[in-house]
């Protein structure tokens, strides 16, 4: 239904369980920003990044398996990551299990959980009338200029993010924390407006490149 014919069913169960495996490394990862352990994460992030791109040139460019490399080197890379995670934090927290804290987790989570699948819907369900009036290719070059939106983002604020969701709250605690607070926040929106300025200049020639048939000369294969 999804992707307009079986011949693709195959793909979902591997990048189903590297879905499952994300969550677990996700953990891990929340986990490292709790404990203000930045270089730790950079690492575990690089090792990602590492296997990824090496699985995906040896996958896709040696091996030529187009689609089925790129989801199976994000598979490994998320299931070693993952594991590396998980043995990460039960070595350092133990394995304890309580059902009244897991109860209130999930009343908590619920609404959480189905505003997030009322999202997921609203973001991708143009994909699928694209594929259905046009076609899986024209699918994956709305997929790529789609994705420019969020450079802004990853960029120039989730980094900052994923620090400041803990470093905040020590800030609050000094007595400058207001000018503080005021100097870091004018830093940050510098650096998305410039970060937003050189997107909106240069995304239109790249995109026009990428976006070029003779850039992907298998891509009626893929």
């Amino acid at each position: 239904v999804v992707l307009g014919g079986r011949e693709y069913s195959g793909y979902l169960v591997p990048f189903a369980f590297t879905l499952v495996m994300d969550a677990i490394a996700t953990v891990g990862m929340v986990y490292l920003m709790a404990r203000q352990k930045p270089w730790l994460y950079i690492a575990v992030s690089i090792l990602r990044l590492t296997l990824q791109i090496t699985f995906n040139i040896y996958f896709v460019v040696i091996k030529g398996m187009h689609v089925e490399g790129v989801i199976y080197s994000a598979l490994i890379a998320s299931t070693t990551v993952g594991a590396i995670m998980f043995v990460y934090v039960i070595s350092a927290n133990g394995f304890l299990f309580s059902k009244t804290v897991s109860l209130e987790i999930m009343k908590c989570s619920m609404p959480i959980t189905a505003a997030g699948m009322g999202a997921f819907y609203s973001m991708f369900r143009d994909r699928y009338f694209i594929r259905v009036f046009s076609g899986l290719h024209e699918v994956g070059l709305y997929s790529l200029g789609y994705k420019f939106g969020f450079v802004l983002v990853m960029v120039a604020w989730d980094p900052f993010q994923k620090i400041w969701a803990s470093l905040r709250y020590q800030i609050y605690e000094k007595e400058n924390a207001i000018p503080t607070y005021q100097r870091i926040f004018t830093y940050v929106s510098l650096i998305m407006i410039f970060t937003a300025l050189g997107i909106a200049l240069f995304v239109k020639d790249f995109f026009r490149i990428v976006a070029a048939p003779e850039f992907w000369p298998a891509h009626k294969v893929v």
